[in-house]
Protein backbone atom coordinates (compact mmCIF):
# COMPACT_ATOMS: atom_id res chain seq x y z
CA UNK A 1 0.00 0.00 0.00
CA UNK A 2 2.77 2.45 0.83
CA UNK A 3 4.35 2.05 -2.62
CA UNK A 4 0.96 2.43 -4.27
CA UNK A 5 0.22 5.62 -2.31
CA UNK A 6 3.62 7.01 -3.27
CA UNK A 7 3.04 6.28 -6.97
CA UNK A 8 -0.47 7.76 -6.84
CA UNK A 9 0.86 10.89 -5.10
CA UNK A 10 3.64 11.35 -7.66
CA UNK A 11 0.99 10.98 -10.36
CA UNK A 12 -1.05 13.78 -8.73
CA UNK A 13 -3.84 11.36 -7.74
CA UNK A 14 -5.19 11.97 -4.27
CA UNK A 15 -5.42 8.69 -2.37
CA UNK A 16 -5.82 8.18 1.35
CA UNK A 17 -6.05 5.55 4.04
CA UNK A 18 -9.60 5.74 5.37
CA UNK A 19 -10.23 2.29 6.75
CA UNK A 20 -8.33 0.29 9.31
CA UNK A 21 -8.93 -3.02 10.95
CA UNK A 22 -11.30 -2.61 13.91
CA UNK A 23 -9.15 -4.77 16.23
CA UNK A 24 -6.15 -2.55 15.48
CA UNK A 25 -7.90 0.61 16.71
CA UNK A 26 -6.92 1.66 20.21
CA UNK A 27 -10.54 2.21 21.30
CA UNK A 28 -11.47 -1.40 20.58
CA UNK A 29 -8.19 -2.74 21.90
CA UNK A 30 -8.90 -1.05 25.24
CA UNK A 31 -12.62 -1.80 25.36
CA UNK A 32 -12.44 -5.46 24.29
CA UNK A 33 -8.77 -6.32 24.96
CA UNK A 34 -8.23 -7.02 21.24
CA UNK A 35 -4.77 -7.79 19.99
CA UNK A 36 -4.18 -7.08 16.31
CA UNK A 37 -2.71 -10.53 15.73
CA UNK A 38 -5.93 -12.26 16.83
CA UNK A 39 -7.65 -11.31 13.57
CA UNK A 40 -5.10 -11.87 10.77
CA UNK A 41 -7.54 -11.42 7.87
CA UNK A 42 -8.88 -8.17 9.29
CA UNK A 43 -5.33 -7.01 9.95
CA UNK A 44 -4.26 -7.84 6.40
CA UNK A 45 -7.22 -5.97 4.89
CA UNK A 46 -6.68 -3.01 7.19
CA UNK A 47 -3.02 -2.74 6.25
CA UNK A 48 -3.66 -3.15 2.54
CA UNK A 49 -6.55 -0.85 1.67
CA UNK A 50 -6.63 2.71 0.47
CA UNK A 51 -9.22 4.98 -1.13
CA UNK A 52 -8.80 6.34 -4.63
CA UNK A 53 -10.73 9.28 -6.11
CA UNK A 54 -14.37 8.58 -6.78
CA UNK A 55 -16.93 11.35 -7.00
CA UNK A 56 -19.91 12.25 -9.20
CA UNK A 57 -18.16 15.09 -11.02
CA UNK A 58 -15.14 13.04 -12.03
CA UNK A 59 -14.66 13.30 -15.78
CA UNK A 60 -14.13 10.34 -18.07
CA UNK A 61 -10.57 11.55 -18.73
CA UNK A 62 -9.85 11.70 -14.98
CA UNK A 63 -11.25 8.20 -14.53
CA UNK A 64 -9.18 6.91 -17.44
CA UNK A 65 -6.04 8.50 -15.98
CA UNK A 66 -6.54 6.89 -12.55
CA UNK A 67 -7.27 3.52 -14.14
CA UNK A 68 -4.19 3.84 -16.36
CA UNK A 69 -1.90 4.53 -13.41
CA UNK A 70 -3.42 1.65 -11.44
CA UNK A 71 -3.05 -0.81 -14.32
CA UNK A 72 0.32 0.29 -15.66
CA UNK A 73 2.24 1.30 -12.54
CA UNK A 74 0.65 -0.36 -9.53
CA UNK A 75 -0.76 -3.67 -10.77
CA UNK A 76 2.72 -4.89 -11.87
CA UNK A 77 3.88 -4.46 -8.25
CA UNK A 78 1.07 -6.71 -7.03
CA UNK A 79 1.74 -9.63 -9.35
CA UNK A 80 -0.52 -12.60 -8.81
CA UNK A 81 -1.79 -11.39 -5.43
Amino acid sequence: RDKALLILGKSKIGATVNYRSVPSMKFYQRKYSFKGTEFPISQSWGEGTCSIPLFPGMSDDEQDYVISVLLNEIEPLIGDY
